[in-house]
């Protein structure tokens, strides 16, 4: 049991967890649905909720460490504004007869998840078949960072990490800005897979880049790719302008930002991209892949040199080499130490082999890399962290926690540890 609080008709609370309440007496609307009396509520680290009594309403209140319970001004709280636009999406989705797209744009902690988890409660409480798809690859809430995910909504939720993905696609970094054209694939390939599932709303939850170069281009081309029917762009004044104004041929809907809202630190983010991380490899163990494809990378795509062409790479690079493969437009040198001076020796081999991409790699380097086990070559059924790569045999360990077959493995930009830390991140892949 915790503390009995009453909530007054014609007030507004502020929940921010971890804390959770239950409904003795009354009924109040929360994110797009109704809490009625016996129901119980929980509210995650991170997450806030605003309260809406219907009538007087008695609580059973169970705080957390750091969780919050208070009353909110009105004018700080945005709850009666998202109703209504709720309310019309409803209508519109409702009339349409086929799948209503909408995309809902923002910065960093605007409360975009938020938005999406409260339209998405209001329209299935009301009836309609909803999907969302999570396109913040760095805070991801469906599925894990780096990837995008696709969730058949069932039930109400307080949180959209309180989902499991119904399918995924590996994009394999947590940044959007050297992947934009695999996000928007990405995007576009789960909307399509909603549709064909007799979805009636698809609501696409975006990440926070909204400016600096390339911003700008991407948020226009991944509206241009999607074709929503309608745009929800989330601010706190005018820093979404530079995006919306081009789009006057959409119908964009401008929603204010909760002014209560607060920012969720640089570490705390990072800790939840690990938590996520974490989540979809717990129960890991070894599996053995042995001549599989990979993507999103150079190795194995190239020819294996022989034996005299690596005893004169090793001649160049001055270290033992184990392995190596030429293509048109990469060179691929596992070697058995590190190289000293490696900038001046990967010169040489660009020009004695006329490739633009030259890769050094000491053996072992690629132990902890991301990855994504892709069961057709595009779903992406789970992710891994690499253990081990024996070039010369094309045999490949990846600790997973997924135990059936696969067509292709996708190779990340992300190096984790152990226990899913963030270890390294590369703009470019390692492999």
């Amino acid at each position: 049991m915790g503390v009995e609080r009453v909530l007054e008709l014609g007030k507004l609370y502020r929940a921010i967890g971890p804390l959770s309440f239950k409904i003795i007496s009354g009924k109040a609307f929360m994110l797009g649905f109704t809490v009625k009396e016996g129901e119980k509520v929980v509210v995650p680290r991170t997450r806030t909720v605003v309260i809406k009594p219907l009538v007087e309403t008695n609580v059973d209140l169970v705080m957390g460490t750091d969780g919050v319970f208070e009353e909110a001004k009105a004018e700080e709280e945005v709850i009666d504004e998202w109703s209504v636009v709720s309310e019309t999406i409803f209508e519109e989705a409702k009339a349409k007869g086929g799948c209503y797209k909408v995309v809902v744009l923002g910065g960093v902690d605007v409360g975009k998840s938020s938005f999406s988890a409260f339209l998405t409660n209001f329209c299935l409480e009301r009836g309609l078949r909803v999907a969302v798809i999570d396109g913040d690859i760095g805070q991801a809430d469906v599925g894990p960072p780096s990837c995008v995910s696709l969730a058949l909504i069932k039930r109400r939720v307080v949180s959209l990490r309180e989902l499991s993905p119904d399918s995924m696609r590996f994009i394999g970094i947590d940044s959007p800005g050297t992947v934009k054209h695999l996000v928007i694939w990405a995007l576009h390939s789960l909307l399509d897979e909603a549709i064909s599932r007799g979805v009636e709303l698809i609501i696409v939850n975006t990440d926070g880049w909204i400016s600096g170069p390339g911003a700008k281009d991407y948020k226009l081309t991944l509206i241009q790719a999607l074709n929503p029917d309608t745009i929800v762009a989330i601010q706190r004044s005018n820093e979404l302008e530079h995006i919306i104004r081009p789009l006057c041929w959409r119908k964009v809907i401008k929603l204010s930002s909760p002014k209560a809202a607060k920012r969720v630190p640089f570490e705390e983010r990072k800790s939840l991209r690990e938590a996520g991380y974490f989540r979809f490899l717990k129960g890991s163990k070894v599996k053995t892949f042995k001549d599989i494809p990979l993507m999103y990378c150079h190795a194995f795509s190239g020819i294996p040199l022989p034996e005299e062409l690596l005893s004169r790479i090793s001649e160049i690079v001055d270290v033992p080499v184990t392995y190596a493969e030429l293509s048109p437009e990469h060179l691929l040198v596992v070697v058995e130490r590190d190289v000293m001076g490696i900038g001046e020796k990967v010169k040489v081999l660009r020009s004695v082999f006329n490739v633009g991409v030259v890769r050094v790699l000491k053996k072992g380097v690629e132990r902890g890399l991301l990855v994504g086990l892709l069961k057709d070559g595009v779903e992406c059924v789970a992710i891994g962290l690499l253990d081990s790569v024996n070039y010369k045999d094309r045999v490949i360990k990846v600790k997973t926690p997924y135990e059936g077959e696969v067509a292709a493995i996708a190779v990340g930009r992300v190096k984790l540890s152990e226990d899913s830390r963030e270890v390294d991140k590369f703009r470019t892949s390692l492999l």
